[in-house]
């Protein structure tokens, strides 16, 4: 099974359910749908609106199509609370402020 990432998914999407379906069905303008296409991505705001057009339209919707944020790669350490660099306050632990 060949798998799409990226541009080609957002593309692969687009072609199948049509870019002006797509645009009527989310009440924006067909240009903003060609911009996804360009990104590589859509917004993920769309996410439910197309998937549900995919399902109906027998198009595999991969989540990768969509900018959806990724977590942390290390939420094990809570972040620092760290001043602006200009303050005059480098703390060992803050990154960019050697100290």
């Amino acid at each position: 099974m060949w798998i799409m990432w990226g541009m080609e998914n957002t593309k692969h999407i687009a072609d199948q359910l049509g870019q002006a379906k797509i645009a009527l069905a989310l009440g924006i303008g067909v240009t903003a749908v060609n911009n996804a296409i360009a990104r590589g991505y859509f917004p993920a705001t769309w996410y439910p609106i197309i998937r549900d057009m995919c399902r109906d339209g027998g198009v595999e919707c991969s989540m990768d199509a969509f900018n959806f944020k990724s977590p942390s790669s290390d939420v094990s350490q809570p972040m620092a609370s760290c001043p602006p660099k200009d303050v005059g306050t480098a703390r060992a632990d803050c990154k960019g402020n050697a100290a």
